[in-house]
């Protein structure tokens, strides 16, 4: 199909042949610029895990909502994307909740594994639908918020539009986010975001309070500057 440009599937993950199909149709679509990908079934324990190495440098648009983990990892290790606009990724309730390595994986994939030093993203959406349980170790939590800042650090120079869910981050973040006076906007994270949806925890000793101060002054110093919001909901939970 080697004039695909739009490509939505939900792919059987228990059945072998289903999977290598699915790469196979894949190398076969050098100018694919829709890729949406869902999976389905039970993980079957004899996928093959080695990564394969498919170029699509025509895509901009791509999505996966994934309920393995271990398929979403050998579908990102195996993709080059260097021209990626839009990016949505969704891991279902049985991936459970956001890991380090998962977000690290995520940054590997966004910057072509270190061959592109700033990736032309402008709409990123990362979703976890199962939140940290209240066990969760603080090693963990603080991974997840590292790798989560080296995340966006990478990619946020170009987004406009940033959505995330169930995710760790630290209120240094929001202060990286805020306008000061006298700026011009240019120096901070996300310098031409204008729609942002956060629904995260936040490890924090500052307290609530203070926590809801700052992500208000993040909100007006970006409602004065250039580029104002035009979508923007916060919620963030204290750990």
């Amino acid at each position: 199909l080697p004039h695909l440009r739009d490509l939505s599937i939900s792919v059987d993950i228990f059945d072998r042949s289903a999977v290598d199909d699915f790469f196979t149709l894949l190398s076969s679509c050098p100018i694919l610029s829709t890729l949406n990908i869902g999976t389905r079934g039970v993980f079957n324990e004899t996928f093959e895990r080695q990564s394969l190495s498919i170029t699509l440098p025509s895509l901009t648009n791509f999505s996966i909502s994934s309920s393995i983990g271990v398929f979403a990892d050998h579908l990102l290790r195996s993709l080059s994307c260097p021209g990626l606009r839009t990016c949505s990724f969704t891991a279902n309730d049985s991936m459970g909740a956001a890991t380090p390595q998962y977000l690290r994986l995520i940054t590997e994939f966004l910057s072509c594994y270190e061959t592109v030093p700033r990736p032309p993203l402008s709409d990123l959406t990362i979703r976890f639908e199962v939140p940290y349980a209240s066990a969760t170790p603080t090693s963990v939590l603080a991974g997840c918020s590292t790798a989560l800042t080296n995340l966006l650090d990478r990619v946020g120079n170009n987004l406009n539009r940033l959505r995330l869910c169930e995710l760790v981050v630290q209120p240094d973040l929001i202060q990286r986010m805020t306008i000061l006076p006298g700026s011009d906007g240019s120096d901070v994270l996300f310098p031409k975001l204008t729609e942002l949806d956060m629904l995260c925890l936040c490890r924090s000793a500052i307290g609530p309070e203070s926590l809801s101060k700052l992500c208000l002054e993040m909100k007006a110093s970006r409602m004065a500057s250039n580029t104002p919001f035009k979508e923007f909901r916060m919620m963030m939970m204290m750990k």
